[in-house]
């Protein structure tokens, strides 16, 4: 017995007269707004705020500066003529964690500049450049992770001893297995990190999240809400969207592993503090 199969034409005339069906008297579906979830709204502010980037190569230049350590000193492994600095994976540490790639590190005086070549799986370059004693600048043109992307440049007021004023801006596009997904404008303004105000928590500033013609602005409260759920102020396209939780710093202790993903989801500035006053953050050169 012959059974009867649909040609080409009839699959897509079937499909157009669904299509026509669904579309009578119906709202034409529209994606909601990439800020309309508030945890979609959190993990982007904790990605791309000027602290949360720097957090990402955080241990490294500490390590580099001679301020933390590795959690196994043999692994990864380091090198230091003087001039050039480097890290190179291909090992397996105390902790069981496996190291890929290397890290190049390469010194002009007070500048340095970062160079990743799939070094915890981190690929691009990060530069440091001191315009004055209290005043530095960076730059990063690095992929996250294997999927975070971002060219950024930023800015810090400050030093180890004192609370550090941040600003930066720039693009970041996520594209993971976990949303959200999508590229931001992002623009951190004065984020003020100072642990004699609210340990654990910036103390004012905003970062703002643009995407197309929508706008997400966290405003910082540490210091007129210091409390133990790290919470932000939200606002969404004009809209106030009450708190936002998880907005916080975490110091993290020398010779501790590294934990760039903890780092960058947290916004972990309190790490930012074990840098030296005058080295640790800098000004981009352009790479």
């Amino acid at each position: 017995m012959h059974t009867p199969t649909l040609t080409q034409s009839a699959v897509c005339t079937t499909l157009a007269l669904m299509l026509a069906a669904c579309g009578d008297g119906g709202e034409v579906f529209t994606p909601p707004p990439p800020f309309e979830d508030t945890e979609d709204v959190k993990v982007w502010a904790t990605t791309a705020s000027a602290v949360a980037l720097y957090s990402n190569v955080n241990q490294d230049i500490a390590v580099f500066q001679g301020q933390q350590t590795y959690a196994d000193s043999s692994c990864p492994v380091l090198e230091d003529d003087g001039s050039t600095y480097s890290a190179t994976g291909g090992c397996t540490d105390s902790d069981d964690k496996e190291w890929k790639g290397k890290l190049t590190i390469e010194r002009d005086g007070d500048d340095f500049l970062l160079d990743y070549d799939g070094f915890d799986g981190h690929q691009g370059t990060f530069s440091v450049h001191q315009v004055e004693p209290t005043l530095h600048e960076f730059e990063a043109k690095l992929i996250f992770g294997g999927f975070t992307t971002v060219d950024y440049i930023g800015s810090v007021q400050g030093g180890y001893d004192q609370r550090t004023i941040w600003n930066g801006n720039g693009t970041v596009e996520r594209d993971g297995f976990l949303p959200p997904n999508g590229t931001v404008e992002a623009n951190t303004l004065n984020e003020i990190v100072d642990n004699e105000v609210c340990a654990g928590q910036p103390a004012s500033g905003t970062t703002t999240l643009r995407s197309g013609e929508d706008k997400a602005v966290i405003a910082y409260d540490g210091e007129s809400d210091c409390d133990e759920n790290k919470n932000a102020q939200l606002t969404v396209n004009g809209e106030d969207r009450g708190m936002v939780e998880g907005i916080n710093c975490r110091a993290s202790a020398a010779g501790a592993p590294a934990s760039r993903g903890a780092c960058a989801l947290l916004a972990s500035c309190g790490a930012l503090f074990m840098l030296r006053k005058r080295r640790f953050i800098g000004r981009a050169t352009k790479v």
